[in-house]
């Protein structure tokens, strides 16, 4: 039997059914027969409900067909639990399915339920009810920031869960760069998405802050504002992540409409979605910087073999024709012996820095390994191939050979520059080519080149 109401307490039974509606949390009472005989506005709005069709129906039948067994059976331990039991035990521990909404939506769900079948008023099992999906969406983030794409895996769920209720939010995240291009990674609202986000724009969230911030339409641009207006949408959050060397940031922009509840504060969810997009902005940093440098020679900075292959794949994309150099150092294994290896990486950092000043810009210059150097040149077959070619295996062979000065000390080296010509697609085929006529002029003498027979044909 249910207690009288303490004095202290509102006795209209109104003020309560008016506060259960107003809570946030869905709560809902099944009957020992399992039909619902309460949910308020919460649940309704969540599960898409009415109360024609939502109260007096058997909740199981709401339930996902997979998640049937573990929810009967802890029902079936609720109810039949005894009315002593259920005062002094309190909420049972909470149990995770999923309900099948009205529209077809699956939705994670927590429910704790409490027996209350012992009290007259009630006369049943009163749960509280929390949706799961934004805990799934949270850990998606997360996965997505573990992944070898984390701008993308990791935006993509993050907006998602701004734009799901309660927080429904038209949400796009721009990737900004410090040349001051930008792109729309992900977006839930084509509106939004269609902002303006490069650095140069005249709108707030172009600009260096990334602090958490609104903007109402009045403190826009007049074309930018229009099209805000038009949609539907009152306010603007927005909020960033720079990644640790500042060449890119991500810029979450949020619009909420005219008539936003704000159950959740928008500037709260904007601001725990900034730290997420900080360990978003800072892995994918770190592996640009773990893939850079696992394509670099650490000695002379210069791409290794990997990023010649990386690189040699981009450029086989845009041209049909290209020559590879093979360059190797004549002279050059005696000088760790003369003068130290500190004196033969001096050597190899010079011989680098010069191969660099003597291609044109457009050529491409790696160490592969040793004192062995590989240059890609572009449209370099047919006419070019007597000329540019020649004369550029000539100039770099004529840079190598100049004095390299070492703590007092004058060092001489040459080079024997192999090149592989036509329309070969395969690296390693042209590094193989270029070898062999690399080769051939070392066993001439060095300080030469000499193109490949079959190549040159």
């Amino acid at each position: 039997m249910t207690e009288a109401r303490h004095p202290r307490l509102p006795q209209d039974p109104r003020f309560y059914e008016t506060v259960l509606d107003l809570v946030p949390t869905p709560v809902l009472v099944v009957n020992a027969d399992g039909t619902v005989s309460y949910g308020n506005q919460a649940l309704l709005e969540l599960s898409g409900w009415t109360l024609d069709d939502g109260i007096g129906m058997q909740m199981l039948d709401a339930v996902h067909p997979d998640d049937l067994p573990s929810v009967m059976e802890a029902y079936q331990g609720v109810a039949s639990a005894s009315a002593n039991d259920a005062t002094t035990n309190g909420p049972w521990l909470p149990i995770r399915f999923r309900i099948i909404a009205r529209d077809g939506r699956i939705i994670p769900m927590e429910a704790t339920g409490v027996n209350a079948l012992g009290d007259g008023a009630v006369d049943g099992i009163v749960y509280h009810v929390r949706n799961c999906r934004d805990d799934e969406l949270l850990a998606e983030v997360f996965a997505g920031v573990a992944s070898h794409d984390p701008v993308a895996q990791g935006c993509a769920p993050l907006v998602e869960r701004l734009a799901l209720p309660p927080h429904a939010m038209a949400v796009a995240v721009f990737e900004q760069h410090a040349n001051g291009t930008a792109r729309c990674v992900v977006a839930s609202d084509d509106v939004v998405a269609n902002l303006p986000a490069t650095t140069v724009s005249p709108v707030p969230w172009a600009g260096l802050s990334t602090e958490p911030a609104r903007t109402e339409l009045d403190m826009l641009p007049a074309d930018v504002a229009a099209t805000l207006r038009e949609a539907g949408f009152g306010s603007v959050f927005h909020a960033g992540a720079h990644s640790p060397d500042f060449d890119m940031t991500l810029r979450l922009v949020a619009c909420t409409s005219v008539d936003h509840p704000s159950v959740q504060g928008p500037i709260s969810q904007i601001t725990q979605a900034r730290e997420l997009l900080s360990l978003i902005a800072t892995k994918a940093h770190n592996d640009r910087t773990i893939a850079s440098n696992a394509m670099r020679d650490d000695l002379t900075g210069l791409p290794n073999r990997l990023g010649l292959s990386h690189r040699f794949d981009r450029i086989m994309a845009t041209t049909d024709d290209c020559a590879v150099m093979f360059i190797d150092i004549d002279r050059f294994k005696p000088i760790n012996d003369v003068y130290g290896h500190a004196a033969g990486d001096h050597v190899l950092a010079t011989i680098a820095d010069r191969l660099v000043r003597a291609v044109r810009p457009d050529d491409f210059v790696s160490r592969i390994g040793g004192d062995e150097f590989v240059v890609v040149l572009t449209d370099a077959a047919g006419r070019l191939a007597n000329t540019t070619v020649r004369q550029l295996a000539d100039r770099i062979i004529a840079v190598l050979s100049e004095p390299i000065g070492y703590e007092g000390q004058t060092i001489e080296v040459g080079a024997s520059v192999g090149i592989a010509l036509g329309h070969h697609r395969n690296l390693e085929e042209l590094i193989a080519k270029a070898d062999g006529a690399m080769y051939r002029a070392k066993r001439a003498g060095g300080d030469r080149h000499h193109v490949s027979i079959d190549s040159a044909a």
